[in-house]
Formats: C-alpha cells, sequence, structure tokens
C-alpha cells in the first residue's frame, strides 16, 4: 500500500512539473499570470510598464526543459506501473561506497550553500535586486519594504541551514 501511495504522490508532482513546463513553452504569457497569481506577486510588486514581453525564448526554452526534465523524472514510474514487480528495492550491501575517501563533493555543496545562505542573511538587498533582474516583467519598490527584507532573511536562513546537511554527509565520509 505504501508503495501506491508514493507512487501516486510522486506521479502527481511529476504531472504537474510537466503540465507547468508545457504551459511555459507554448504559452509563456499565461505561465507568468499563473505564477504571479499563485506567489501573490501584487503584494510585493507591481506590474512593470517598461516591459515589452516579446517572444520569450528563454521562458520558451526553460518550459521545454523543465518538462523533458518531468518526462525523464516520470520513465521509471511508467515501467514501475507497467512491471511492479521488475524493480524490486536495492539491498543496501549493493551500493557502492566512496572510493575510500571523503565526500569532498558533499563538503563543497554544504559550503557554497552555507556560504550564499550567509550572505543573503546579510544582504537581503543585493538578493532582492537581484530577484528584480529575473522578473523584469514585476517591478520591486525601490526602497523595498521590511517585509520583503525579512523574507530575504529568512529565505537565506533557510539555505544556510539547509547547508548543514550535505556538511553532514561530509563528516560521515571521512570517519
Amino acid at each position: 500500500m505504501e508503495d501506491w501511495l508514493f507512487v501516486g504522490i510522486y506521479g502527481i508532482g511529476c504531472l504537474l512539473l510537466a503540465v507547468y513546463g508545457l504551459v511555459m513553452a507554448f504559452s509563456p504569457k499565461l505561465a507568468i499570470r499563473f505564477l504571479n497569481w499563485y506567489s501573490r506577486a501584487d503584494r510585493w510588486s507591481r506590474p512593470n510598464p517598461d516591459w515589452g514581453s516579446g517572444r520569450l525564448i528563454q521562458e520558451r526554452f526553460a518550459g521545454t526543459a523543465l518538462a523533458l526534465i518531468a518526462f525523464i523524472l516520470a520513465s521509471p514510474l511508467l515501467k514501475w506501473i507497467n512491471h511492479p514487480k521488475a524493480l524490486k528495492s536495492v539491498s543496501v550491501n549493493t551500493v557502492p561506497n566512496m572510493a575510500h575517501g571523503a565526500d569532498w563533493y558533499a563538503l563543497l555543496v554544504g559550503m557554497a550553500m552555507l556560504l550564499g545562505g550567509v550572505y543573503v542573511l546579510l544582504e537581503p538587498h543585493s538578493f532582492l535586486r537581484w530577484i528584480g533582474t529575473i522578473t523584469p516583467y514585476r517591478k520591486l519598490p525601490e526602497a523595498t519594504d521590511r517585509r520583503s527584507q525579512t523574507a530575504a532573511r529568512m529565505f537565506g536562513l533557510l539555505i544556510a541551514g539547509s547547508s548543514l546537511i550535505p556538511i553532514y554527509v561530509w563528516l560521515k565520509s571521512i570517519r
């Protein structure tokens, strides 16, 4: 029963990701309107009157990539639905361990997350300016309000706190 619950949740997630990617690929303006509605963008920004939408090539490319990723993620699910007995869980003893050394990749990812989170925590204005550059169709207020800065700091704290997971993996690998 647990397998079907996981498969259902995973399948719904893949389906939503694929639908959003296809909407971005074929109708990026609709995807932008949905994202503005979902993120309640009118509470923290206003539409940018100077933005000319053009052909939205970047959004179309990103949507195509997102849909492709969703289909790749869903392929094992489809195989499992067609042949539920064919895919069995892997025994812990068959998973290869690290090549007799530390997991330096986990340390690198953990340190990058920690430094990025601390930077956003200390400099929320830079993060909010970056958000403004990646959303040209929205305009952030010149003097960002306290709520936006607090939200940026909370995001930085979340990223810095999440960095403890790969750092823990690295510490476990050096023992």
